[in-house]
């Protein structure tokens, strides 16, 4: 009989240890998953604000350069010769009128049409035209200068003159933007 009470007070215990471990081991499991999602928690909110940082610092980046290209076209500007007079000896002045793509825009200019024709599209550079949609400054390479009638797109050839290109006379140019089909 007291045999049997140790051997019923060994099983007692080792069915109390084994129950005693797995609710440890249980414990241990739900910590350890709960460690895993705290991690992963923590790492999510690392990487997003990662990711709003480097928003901002590109953000920083697209308006350091948006200024420094509103500098260099002003500066462009300021570096045109200047206007012919009307009326100079030797000289054959065309009037022209500039509409751009925001529709409302008017801009006139004369030139000299013996001038290179790379002025006046510099000329065109130098104004702060914006794309319509985001308000970013369209680069010269998105623009052309058209007569209205005839229709015709003027060529940016680096070496020619006003006249070269058709332009011997006042005249109105339409700057479109060019868009990709």
């Amino acid at each position: 009989l007291l045999a049997q009470d140790n051997w019923n007070t060994i099983v007692e215990k080792r069915k109390s240890e084994s129950a005693r471990r797995m609710i440890v081991s249980e414990q241990n499991s739900e910590y350890e998953q709960a460690l895993l999602q705290d991690e992963q928690k923590l790492s999510q909110e690392h990487e997003e604000e990662q990711r709003r940082l480097d928003a901002v610092r590109a953000a920083a980046e697209e308006n350091r350069l948006e200024k420094a290209e509103e500098k260099r076209r002003i500066d462009l500007r300021d570096s045109l010769p200047k206007e012919p007079s009307v009326g100079a000896k030797g000289v054959v002045v065309a009037n022209i009128r500039f509409l751009f793509p925001d529709g409302t825009t008017r801009v006139s200019r004369r030139f000299d049409v013996d001038q290179a024709a790379k002025v006046m599209f510099q000329f065109i550079e130098s104004h702060l035209i914006r794309d319509r949609e985001d308000e970013k400054l369209l680069p010269m390479d998105r623009l052309r200068l058209v007569t209205r009638f005839p229709r015709k797109v003027l060529p940016r050839l680096p070496n020619a003159t006003l006249r070269e290109i058709g332009v011997s006379r006042d005249t109105v140019l339409v700057v479109e933007e060019i868009f990709d089909n």
